[in-house]
């Protein structure tokens, strides 16, 4: 059965936003007394009942939440130093929602390359990831930050940098304690610059590796995000 999803409820009643609409309505040909599954994107679901399939003004009765699985047992933030490429940072930020991931952040690096990110787009790619993959939680996705202004900011998370210096002392990935919240750097085609790192460093980050493969950045962000899902994920 398809997942849609909606931030407008109020009470028992659901609306879907326009484009989820035309696809219940128009392209399933969902109507009136059909039973559909909504997930409001903050890990609930629901079983719900079409009351009126009329595109305009159709109406959706929540019957009863239903027990969505386990959640992972940490939170995760990637922060990305976004590509030209911008239908790379789609398919990652595509990938990353799938695997599991609850915040994606993208930051101005010294090396970052000039493109555009187009939030709308990144979003809308992170909802159907979503609803592909069964999951019933929506990344919060924010758009560019300063490097220096992100590693200013306090969090109780556990900080890493993924960093590919093989002369600094870092640790693999799969050997990190488990903690409940992390929040990973990765750096743009090119790497971080050494001033960079130190600067992280002096801020609490870790140096970590990914391994021995030198990877592109989406393809690192997504590694990462898929070392911590099967070393820590139930």
């Amino acid at each position: 059965m398809h997942i849609f999803y909606s931030q407008h409820i109020s009470g028992n009643i659901i609306r879907l936003g326009e484009e989820e609409a035309k696809h219940c309505f128009k392209v399933l040909r969902h109507k009136a007394n059909d039973i559909i599954l909504i997930t409001d994107g903050k890990g609930k679901l629901y079983r719900c009942m079409i009351e009126d399939h009329q595109l305009s003004q159709h109406r959706i009765q929540i019957l009863n939440t239903l027990q969505p699985h386990e959640p992972r047992p940490y939170y995760l933030e990637i922060v990305v130093a976004p590509t030209k490429n911008a239908e790379r940072m789609e398919w990652m930020v595509e990938k990353l929602t799938e695997t599991g991931v609850d915040k994606i952040r993208f930051i101005k690096t010294q090396r970052t390359e000039k493109g555009t990110l187009k939030m709308d787009r990144l979003q809308n790619k992170a909802i159907a990831a979503m609803k592909q993959s069964l999951h019933h939680t929506l990344p919060e996705i924010s758009p560019m930050i300063d490097f220096n202004d992100l590693i200013n900011e306090k969090t109780d998370a556990t900080q890493l940098i993924a960093w590919c210096d093989e002369k600094n002392g870092r640790k693999h990935i799969q050997s990190l304690e488990l903690s409940n919240k992390f929040q990973i750097l990765i750096g743009p085609e090119g790497d971080f610059t050494p001033l960079e790192v130190s600067n992280a460093l002096q801020y609490g980050y870790q140096p970590i590796s990914l391994g021995t493969s030198r990877f592109r950045t989406e393809t690192a962000a997504i590694a990462a995000c898929m070392a911590l899902y099967f070393k820590f994920a139930v």
